[in-house]
């Protein structure tokens, strides 16, 4: 039998700590998801498991500045691909969307994006700015836990398939995350600082450097 003290702490809802301390995402993909939360981005969570992306939620949601609470929606495994999109067309406020798909099959929703008519993509391309993906994994021989497999960035598209940018990924045999390279988010966000595109291809100046090192900084102070 729990005692009453288990019991108010199994309700208490999921920190960035419980994130860090439990392994489920790096300080460096935190300190990224919380930088795009504070400039307005949009993500978008995959996770078979409810639970877990209820937990990522839970803590996401502390990142957000009191002025810009997110726009929040769950959709469950009845849902199809095709439905989900839709009803993100459809939405009034498209900013500050913090969605959770129960699924664990990005290709499947990107297919669909696909074959959407021309219209309809560019108000979704708008939407689908950060993809995050979650997944029980088993990392011990005792068990599995819950880790991030992959943020991705939406950049655009080809004839023929979704452009994406993987930022961050997990690599199973380290039990260890990976940052990838260039950020098309950051890009996002000097630009709306102000950074034209001619600047920012020769690197972003001084804005660049204070994105760069808040980002660093926030990791430490995570960390």
């Amino acid at each position: 039998m729990k005692k009453e003290g288990e019991d108010m702490q199994s309700k208490e809802k999921k920190q960035p700590i419980d994130l860090l301390r439990e392994s489920v995402i790096s300080p460096k993909a935190l300190s990224y998801l919380w930088l795009a939360v504070e400039n307005d981005l949009n993500i978008i969570l995959f996770s078979e498991e409810q639970e877990d992306s209820n937990d990522f939620i839970d803590a996401l949601t502390t990142l957000y500045p009191p002025s810009k609470a997110p726009n929040i929606k769950h959709f469950d495994n009845s849902k199809s691909s095709s439905l989900i999109l839709d009803e993100l067309y459809k939405m009034k406020d498209q900013n500050n969307l913090l969605i959770s798909v129960e699924s664990d099959d990005f290709i499947e929703f990107g297919k669909t994006v696909l074959s959407s008519e021309q219209e309809k993509k560019e108000i979704l391309y708008k939407a689908l700015e950060i993809i995050v993906i979650l997944n029980r994994e088993k990392v011990t021989s005792t068990g599995s836990k819950t880790r991030m497999r992959n943020i991705v960035e939406i950049v655009g598209e080809d004839e023929v398939s979704m452009i994406v940018n993987k930022i961050f990924f997990w690599d199973k045999r380290s039990d260890w995350f990976f940052f990838t390279g260039h950020s098309y988010v950051f890009d996002k966000i000097l630009l709306k600082q102000g950074v034209d595109k001619e600047e920012l291809k020769m690197g972003g100046g001084k804005l660049e450097k204070e994105l760069s090192n808040s980002w660093e900084q926030r990791a430490v102070f995570l960390r």
